[in-house]
Parts: C-alpha cells; structure tokens; sequence
C-alpha cells in the first residue's frame, strides 16, 4: 500500500495550502481582500513571504492581483464556467483519444498507486491530499499525451479548472470525489477501449461542472477571525 503523500513544505509552501484549505471550506468566499499586513500578523511572518505566497496563488488562478490594490479571491460568472468546462471537455476529448492504448507498464502502476493514495485520503478525510491526487491524475495524463502542443494547452486549462473546483463547489471539499471515474477511465485508456474512454471523460467533466455555481456567499470582511480557528491546521 502506498503511504499518504508527504513532502518537505517551505514556509510560503504551508501558508498558501492553508489559505487554499480556506478557500475550499468557504471561510475565504469570492471577492474576499486579502491584505498582506493582516496576513503576515497573522501567521507570523514578513509581507516578502506573504507577497510570494499571493503570488504563488495567483499563479494557481486562485487569487487576482494588481499594481497599487491588495489581491483578491478570484470571482467568475456562470459563463466563465461553461467557457472553461468546454474547452476542458473538447481537449481532453482530443487527449485522451491520442493516449488510450498507449500507457506503459511503468505509468499504469504509478496512476494506480496514485488512485489508491486519493481514495484512502478520502476515507480518512485528508481532503487537501485527495484533491492534489485528482489534480495530479488529470495533469499526469496531459503530460503523457502523445500530441506535446495538445498536452500543455490541456495543462494550463486544468490550472483554472483546480481553482474554480475549489472556489464554487455548492457542497464541501469532498463533493466531487466521484470514487469511480477516476479507475473506470484508467481501465478503459489500458485496453484502449476508444468508445468507453469518451464516455467516461465527457460524463466526469459534466459531473464535477454541476457540482459548480458562480452564486457564493458574500466577500469576507474579517480575514484574520475567519482564518483563525483553521490556525492549527498549519
């Protein structure tokens, strides 16, 4: 059995986990300031380290920042939902048909490992491990498509798709863990069953996109009140 991933985390590293943590419980909603002087009183660090972790998020599309203004938790529309989820779809259509069939010995154990430390994640209810699991299973896949150009514009896709799963789920963390989809369609792409393989990545895609509404809660006023009870997470 493979262990829970572990990883050496840098001090910006466990500052945005957590901030992303809070993000996907809805303490931090859309359109929430997020100000580098509260932040840094509050996990006890400089504004360098908190400047480099708002980046680092932006990086992620999770936050949104510009020059003179303190960054913010990303807002979308409905539209910019469906936008994203049909160029999601309509690339790893493309994809996934380029890949089935074509998985070495090597890569099938590691996306099967992979599955097993997202599942049991899941039970355990270790949320932030079993959503980088699903993340990583869906960027490991773009990687190892055979068309290189078609694989990295699915990566930067799947960037704002993880951000926007994590900012507009109507549920909790744990709503769009469909325990299934992931190891049906690693099945279908190892015996390269073409039909199966679009069935299963068009229903997945349209699964996690219900589960999204661009109508969350009001922009929180107080950071620090809301973050702290998730301190000792850290």
């Amino acid at each position: 059995m493979t262990p829970l991933i572990t990883t050496q985390m840098t001090e910006v590293d466990r500052i945005a986990e957590h901030l992303r943590d809070a993000m996907a419980r809805h303490r931090l909603t859309p359109g929430t300031v997020l100000r580098e002087k509260e932040l840094a009183m509050l996990y006890g660090c400089s504004r360098t380290v908190i400047q480099q972790v708002l980046i680092h998020l932006e990086e992620l599309a999770l936050v949104t920042r510009a020059a003179h203004r303190s960054a913010q938790v990303r807002t979308t529309t409905e539209e910019e939902l469906d936008d994203v989820f049909t160029i999601w779809s309509t690339l790893d259509r493309e994809a996934l048909a380029l890949l089935s069939g074509t998985l070495t010995p090597v890569n099938r154990q590691v996306l099967k490992d992979l599955l097993d430390t997202e599942r049991r994640a899941h039970y355990q209810g270790h949320d932030m491990i079993r959503t980088q699991c699903s993340r990583e299973f869906h960027e490991m896949l773009a990687r190892r498509c055979p068309n290189r150009p078609l694989g990295d514009a699915l990566m930067r896709v799947l960037v704002h798709v993880s951000a926007l799963v994590v900012l507009f789920r109507t549920h909790g963390p744990a709503s769009c863990y469909m325990e299934e989809d992931h190891q049906l369609l690693l099945e279908a792409l190892i015996v390269d069953d073409a039909d199966r393989v679009y069935q299963l990545g068009r229903d997945h895609i349209e699964g996690i996109r219900a589960q999204l509404s661009s109508r969350q809660p009001a922009p929180i006023d107080d950071v620090p009140a809301a973050l702290r009870p998730l301190i000792s997470r850290l």
